[in-house]
């Protein structure tokens, strides 16, 4: 019986699959999407066909291949609505990549940040049966979680040392922060058990705010306009790229990140300072967790696929359906 857990997020998708015995496939890659201009003598394998919500046939590219067109061809993938638009696109990715078919799935758990959890009808009748270029994917059994949960499902399995399994239970009170690139997912859990006293996603706080902040450096140093995606490209790779001429952007980076870290720090504690003055430790996990630096010991950053904790709790959960 196989589970797959897709964390669809607004930088990266992020890929599990597994069996009740081991995780059989783990990775990620870019949700980036760019319009592809029809050209009927042009036929490129790579491009991608799909039905838009609003019956609209768009012919799109995915993830790397997307990125390698012109910053005007490149769409945000910013907002709910998109997300949702272009889900069966990075689903029927997922799949191809990792050479598996819709039929041998038994089980698909994704993920919604708390702050989109009331659209979930939508997404969910979105994903459960699609066309992408003519090929048909039908899932029975599919699964929304909150952003977040799937973290803590992680967090209880392995801690802060994946892949190896905790060997004893927590009772441990403590707030979890997953970093997205689009929204901070909170949770509050008191003797391993989710609280909702806090359970709720703050938008436009998670890595999207570095992202705006090399938009800006771009336009400053070289007068050029840049996607909120390609800028994610510089924060992972560490220069940017003009004409053939490599740029090293490590050090706007540096600063840019440090500056991320004493903001999100801040908004904790402004936020919810009374809440984690009773807990024994916060958690920080997402891909934004990697970027946050701190020498405060109260602060727990999980740094081993951390990014792809929301997946693996996801995936967890699958296996815990069948």
């Amino acid at each position: 019986m196989r589970s797959l857990g897709l964390d669809i997020g607004y930088g990266d998708v992020k890929v599990v699959i597994g069996d009740g015995n081991q995780i059989s496939h783990i990775f990620k890659y870019s949700s980036a999407i760019a319009r592809a201009q029809k050209v009927s003598s042009i036929r490129d394998p790579r491009i991608v066909e799909l039905a838009l919500p609003s019956g609209e046939l768009d012919q799109v590219y995915v993830g790397l291949d997307a990125l390698s067109l012109p910053s005007n061809h490149i769409i945000d993938i910013s907002d709910y609505q998109m997300l949702e638009a272009y889900a069966p696109a990075f689903i029927a990715k997922a799949l191809e990549t990792a050479e598996i078919s819709a039929d041998e799935i038994d089980v698909m758990v994704c993920g919604l940040s708390v702050a989109q959890l009331g659209m979930s009808g939508y997404f969910k009748e979105r994903i459960k049966h699609f066309i992408v270029s003519g090929k048909e994917y039908k899932f029975n059994n599919i699964f929304l979680l909150p952003q977040g949960a799937g973290s803590k499902l992680a967090f209880d399995k392995f801690g802060d040392h994946y892949p190896q399994a905790r060997t004893t239970s927590t009772s441990e009170t403590y707030v979890g922060v997953d970093c997205g690139f689009n929204t901070l997912d909170m949770f509050y859990v008191t003797d391993g058990k989710t609280s909702p006293n806090l359970f709720e996603g703050v938008e436009g706080a998670g890595v999207t705010r570095i992202a705006q902040k090399l938009q800006q450096a771009v336009k400053e140093q070289h007068s050029k306009d840049i996607t909120l995606r390609e800028a994610k490209e510089i924060l992972d790779s560490g220069h940017y790229k003009l004409r053939g001429q490599i740029f090293d952007m490590q050090e706007v980076i540096a600063k840019v990140c440090d500056d991320y870290t004493k903001e999100i720090l801040e908004l904790i504690e402004e936020r919810y300072g009374n809440i984690i003055d009773k807990c024994d430790y916060v958690c920080l996990l997402g891909g934004g967790a990697e970027i946050i630096k701190t020498s405060d010991p109260f602060f727990k950053v999980v740094k081993n696929k951390s990014e792809f904790y929301n997946a693996i709790g996801f995936y967890l959960y699958g296996l815990r359906q069948l």
